[in-house]
């Protein structure tokens, strides 16, 4: 009994090992064309790493516009990027616009854009603005959609009233002169998480765990099965 025990907890123990190596994530520093650090760094877990680019667009004052290619492959799913601040006179990041792949097979209803940073007295470490601090959107175009909010003192934008086709793309902020800075109330505060949903037909868009690909599930159930063969013809043999 007792090593039937220990083979049920090695096999959890095997999950637990390759679902943390599953959302691993480098590092990576925002830089401009010209290798000068915009006092950010960012990370994506490695399985949405080959998902995912940011490019720097330009830099204006003491603001580093960068523009987001992305591509999702499962509705209602969350893509969750990692920012940390490596410099105390780090940029101010604008989301200047937004390539986003729906990839799903399903059609996009409606989308949410989250920031989590924790608060300060109540008030978001960080939350959106446009760059050129116009009400609402300015000119940042959410085409299809027709409707936005701002959620959560500003943490959160929902957009809806369009449709985004499965196998088509989603542009924020295309041809629009106006970003989508993430400002800060808290100059001591040095981490966020961007979070984005596809939230189409029968969701709503809730974030969950970071599923394993399907590769890796058949890998390990693969050699986790054969590892109980051969464990419960030892086991069987000692005791019968």
């Amino acid at each position: 009994m007792i090593r039937i025990r220990f083979v049920v907890m090695t096999v959890a123990a095997m999950l637990l090992l390759v679902n943390v190596r599953s959302v691993q994530a480098a590092s990576i520093p925002l830089v401009d064309n010209n290798g000068q650090s915009a006092g950010w760094s960012v990370s994506v877990p490695d399985v949405n790493a080959n998902d995912v680019s940011l490019t720097f667009v330009s830099s204006s004052g003491n603001r580093f516009f960068f523009a987001k290619r992305a591509t999702f492959n499962a509705i209602n799913e969350p893509l969750v990027l990692s920012f940390d601040r490596t410099d105390p006179n780090a940029k101010e990041l604008v989301i200047q616009n937004e390539n986003l792949q729906n990839n799903t097979g399903t059609d996009w209803t409606a989308f949410r854009t989250i920031l989590s940073s924790g608060a300060t007295s109540g008030t978001p470490n960080f939350s959106f603005v446009t760059s050129d601090n116009a009400p609402g959107l300015g000119d940042f175009s959410i085409d299809p959609y027709t409707s936005f909010e701002f959620l959560s003192n500003n943490t959160e934008l929902f957009v809806n009233g369009g449709t985004v086709a499965a196998g088509g793309a989603w542009t924020p902020g295309s041809a629009s002169g106006t970003g989508l800075a993430i400002v800060t109330s808290n100059s001591t505060a040095t981490h966020f998480t961007l979070k984005e949903i596809p939230v189409g037909v029968g969701g709503g868009g809730g974030g969950g765990v970071v599923p394993l690909p399907a590769a890796a599930w058949t890998g390990l159930s693969t050699m986790i099965g054969l590892g109980l063969i051969g464990t419960t013809k030892k086991l069987r043999r000692r005791l019968y």
